[in-house]
């Protein structure tokens, strides 16, 4: 434990608890995933430590991925329980989402760092957007027909798993 907690400056865990705090908070508000609050926060920690960009940007998105991955589990459990997963539009979306995040996932650790860096700029905009159009903004109002109901989810996924944010913060912004 000693160890673990060495790692990192006593103001770093302040501020790594702090996010947590921040995480949690807008996740069950807003529906909002970690990955969004989580990135910039590690990347500024990790600079601040030390870790310069070219390391920093990967392993910020990874350690968002973790946790994305530990939340969604969770909650997709909780849902499952509830009732309130679409199991068609899940069975749906899951070939061509597996399918982008595979492709996120190879490409991610590949492109510069502003090419990712700008991709996350790009989404975090897109999803405040959303928010503060609302339902004023729809993309489309059904699932478009084979092949084409596709190119969603492999977007959805390979976005996700390339900048480190979940995959329901590109699917289901809040309106």
């Amino acid at each position: 434990m000693e160890t673990l907690l060495s790692t990192y400056p006593p103001g770093a865990w302040a501020a790594l608890l702090a996010t947590g705090v921040l995480i949690g908070l807008l996740a069950g508000l807003l529906g909002v995933g970690s990955g969004i609050v989580a990135v910039p926060v590690l990347l500024e920690i990790f600079e601040f430590i030390g870790i310069g960009e070219p390391l920093g940007v990967p392993l910020a998105v990874g350690t968002a991925q973790a946790s994305i991955l530990i939340a969604s589990v969770t909650a997709a459990g909780v849902h499952w329980r509830a009732g309130t997963i679409d199991s068609d539009l899940v069975q749906s979306w899951l070939p061509a989402l597996m399918v982008g995040a595979v492709i996120g996932l190879t490409l991610g650790p590949l492109a510069p760092t502003w090419v990712l860096t700008t991709l996350f700029a790009v989404v975090a905009a897109g999803l405040a957007l959303k928010m503060m159009a609302g339902d004023r903004l729809i993309i489309v109002q059904s699932q478009p027909e084979r092949p084409f109901s596709d190119i969603s989810p492999a977007i959805v996924g390979g976005l996700a798993a390339a900048v480190g944010v979940g995959g329901g913060t590109l699917s289901t912004p809040p309106p």
